[in-house]
């Protein structure tokens, strides 16, 4: 038998105040990984969808050919086609094949808010499933907006050059990228 202030074992109480205290530090953290999670694939899609973007403009100037980065808004998907032949069959996209830039799909959780392309900047015409960028630089001016349901990220693409901006958060406009050479 012990006698004095030694103890050798915990009692109940304290057991419980643990326990809870463990209860509250998980509840704190839980959501921020959660969180963290859903950010990371909203993210990394944004991040592919700028790739994809940035090659579709780089395939239409060294290829000569018109390059469409098609949205599939339903599906949550995207990916690259061109014309083989614009004068001759200008209806005929052909899927860019290229095992990097082949048709992808939005990472789990996200999904197309926003897709607003301005036919009226570009020679390329009017078409509402995606953007065209012309082999002359140009692309057709847009606005492609994803969202997680909590966050956003928004890719630009300005008319007159192609320019592509990748934007955490909405955007209210589109990108303008024309130069006004008089301001020279």
């Amino acid at each position: 038998m012990h006698k004095g202030g030694s103890r050798g074992a915990f009692t109940l109480i304290e057991l419980i105040v643990v326990v809870v205290i463990i209860g509250v530090l998980a509840a704190m953290t839980v959501p921020n990984v959660v969180g963290q999670v859903g950010s990371a694939r909203l993210r990394a899609s944004a991040n592919q969808l700028r790739v994809t973007a940035d090659y579709g403009h780089s395939y239409a100037v060294t290829r000569n050919a018109p390059t469409r980065l098609a949205i599939d808004r339903e599906q949550g998907g995207f990916g690259l086609a061109y014309q083989p032949d614009p004068l001759g069959e200008p209806e005929r996209w052909e899927p860019v094949t290229a095992d990097l830039h082949r048709r992808r799909t939005l990472q789990r959780g996200v999904s197309f808010s926003r897709f607003e392309v301005d036919a009226q900047a570009s020679a390329a015409g009017a078409q509402s499933d995606g953007v065209t960028f012309m082999p002359t630089g140009e692309a057709e001016a847009a606005i492609i907006e994803i969202t997680d349901g909590q966050a956003y990220w928004t890719l630009r693409i300005g008319a007159s050059t192609g320019r592509r901006e990748l934007i955490q958060g909405r955007a209210p406009e589109r990108l303008d990228d024309r130069v006004d050479m008089d301001l020279r």
